[in-house]
Order: C-alpha cells, then sequence, then structure tokens
C-alpha cells in the first residue's frame, strides 16, 4: 500500500503545519506560520525551524515492511539525516546519510507479523520533503491518539543537537515515557524570546520549557532576567492552567571560563525559580543537578549532549518529574 497524502498527513504526529514540496511531495512544519514570520529576519534561525525535529509518521498496522523515500535540506549547521524506526516501542532500524552525499533518501525496513505500533522519528538536524511512503502488505492502517500532549520549547539541547538518533533526544524518549503525543518548537542558539509566542491549533496539555544557557551566554543578569520573565509572563497568559515544568540550563564544560565578569552559570537556577514561582501552574526542575559534569558526554565535549548524555538526562529528568507528581 502506497500512502496518500491524506493517510500521510492522518499518521503524523508533532506537524503544526504542511507545505506542498517543489518534488510533488509533503514539507512538515513544526512552527506555525505566525512563529516563522517571527523567526524569518533572522535567517540562521529561520533556517533551523526547517528541521523535522520531534516530527513522527505513527499508526497501528499490520504491514510487513515499511518503506520511505524523500528529500532532505539542511535544517541545522550538521548534515547528517537520521531516521528512526520503533515497533511496539522499541528501536529497530536506523538510517543514516549526508547531505554532502545526497539530498536524497530511501529507507526500507521489515516488520514484524501482526498488527504492531510503527512509530518513524524524522531527523532532528535536517528538514524533510516526504516524497513517497509505502506499507506493504497493509490491510490495516488506523491513526493513534493519545492522551496526553507535551510541548516542549527550548534551544539546540530541546532540538536535538548533537544527537544522530532522533528517537534518543530528551523531548522523544519523556513523551515515549509517559506515551504522549509531543511537539518539539526548540532550535539551536535560541534565547528567551517571548515574539513567538502565539495560539497553536495543537493544544497541549503539559509543557516543557528549556532555555537559558544562551541567554548566559550571551546577556548580562539583568537582560537574562528582564527577557525570562517576559517570556513566562506572556506564555502563563496563553496557557494560564497549563502544568509546566521550567528546565534550568544543565551544566557545561567551559561554565567556569565563558565569562569574565561575576554571572555565574548556576544563577541561572535562582534567576528562573524566582520567577516561575509567580505562577501556580509553573514548577522549576534544576538543570544543575541532572547533567554530570563529565565532558565525555557532550558529543561536543562541551555543550551538546551526545545519545549517553540524553539517556542519562532524561532518566534524571522523570525522576524529577515523577517526584513533584506532575506528570
Amino acid at each position: 500500500m502506497i500512502l496518500s497524502t491524506e493517510q500521510i498527513k492522518c499518521i503524523a504526529k508533532g506537524v503544526a503545519y504542511w507545505e506542498d514540496g517543489p518534488e510533488g511531495g509533503l514539507i512538515p512544519h513544526r512552527f506555525c506560520s505566525a512563529q516563522e514570520d517571527v523567526y524569518r529576519p533572522d535567517e540562521v534561525r529561520f533556517l533551523r525551524t526547517c528541521a523535522t525535529s520531534g516530527i513522527r509518521l505513527e499508526c497501528r498496522t499490520d504491514a510487513s515492511a515499511l518503506e520511505i523515500s524523500g528529500r532532505a535540506f539542511k535544517g541545522s549547521a550538521k548534515d547528517w539525516v537520521s531516521l528512526d524506526l520503533h515497533v511496539d516501542g522499541f528501536l529497530v532500524g536506523h538510517f543514516e546519510s549526508k547531505l554532502a552525499e545526497s539530498d536524497h533518501f530511501r529507507f526500507c525496513q521489515m516488520l514484524p507479523q501482526g498488527e504492531k505500533t510503527v512509530t518513524l522519528y524524522l531527523p532532528c538536524m535536517t528538514g524533510v520533503e516526504i516524497l513517497e511512503m509505502g506499507l506493504p502488505d497493509a490491510t490495516v492502517v488506523d491513526t493513534i491518539s493519545h492522551k496526553e500532549r507535551i510541548l516542549f520549547m527550548g534551544d539546540s539541547i530541546t532540538q536535538g543537537y548533537n544527537s544522530h538518533y532522533p528517537s534518543i533526544t530528551y523531548p522523544a524518549q519523556i513523551a515515549a515515557h509517559y506515551n504522549a503525543d509531543y511537539m518539539n518548537q526548540a532550535i539551536g542558539g535560541e534565547v528567551f524570546h517571548p515574539e513567538i509566542l502565539t495560539p497553536l491549533d495543537w493544544k497541549p496539555t503539559m509543557a516543557i520549557i528549556a532555555y537559558g544557557t544562551n541567554d548566559w551566554a550571551l546577556k548580562d543578569r539583568e537582560r537574562l532576567t528582564q527577557d525570562a520573565g517576559d517570556f513566562l509572563e506572556r506564555f502563563h497568559a496563553l496557557y494560564p492552567e497549563l502544568p509546566t515544568v521550567v528546565l534550568t540550563p544543565i551544566w557545561r564544560a567551559d561554565a567556569l571560563t565563558r565569562r569574565e565578569d561575576d554571572f555565574r552559570h548556576t544563577e541561572t537556577d535562582s534567576i528562573l525559580q524566582e520567577i516561575a514561582a509567580r505562577y501556580p501552574n509553573m514548577k522549576t526542575i534544576s538543570g544543575q543537578k541532572l547533567f554530570p559534569k563529565i565532558q565525555e558526554l557532550f558529543e561536543d565535549l562541551k555543550l551538546h549532549p551526545g545519545e549517553l548524555g540524553f539517556t542519562i538526562y532524561t532518566k534524571r529528568i522523570l525522576a524529577a518529574l515523577d517526584e513533584m507528581h506532575f506528570a
């Protein structure tokens, strides 16, 4: 069975809207057009909105295989195109290529017999135009609904830098743990940026907000406090009763050398905790307690977790969420 464009749209998760691609396929977007308009004047950040981080194709099917072909395009400074395939929650297939070698890809994976839940994670570092998707021998292709829907907003770590496996980013792992749908609205280099906040057609039941490390690297204490306050105030106005977790920045290897003044990276904890405490629906989890001070857990040895780093980070976030009975 070759899926129609409408069938692809029906089984897609984490999509704000669709665009018709130049080669006749479908391009999924994880930011709505109003948000993209805010980013558009900044060429670098707008490029990162094009990455398909957090977008999945998910269905219940009895197909004997999954096949997909597409065109990839830049969505970050990284050029790897990676896909993960899960069956009933287990990773069974991984595809990876490089844009420098080809901007077209084709992935095929045999599937076990019988009905199963199939989830294909699209790349978190590049954009994708889906040209064709097939489920050979399928007599059933059912959409899957989730009671919980988590909105993630943040910077490069939340987008998924620098994981080669899109299903091992911490948003993907958290959503899988809670059997939740999720939308990833994070981009590399982002800071507290109130202007991007706008009502979405996709309605979350929970939010996780994780900015601050770039704010600390680029701003003074007063400006960070002001921008974080403005963002969380506006977010609360949009979602006054939405359970919201503010993740403060994790340890970074250049925390003692990045700045020459007395504004310490650890101060972001107390600043964000104080702001979030103004709102009864917001709670804070300290990132300083979530990530070991081990450079080798960063893919770049400084800031961005690799797969093992993301797994440790996720485990500790989940423990903190369970402790506060928040999810």
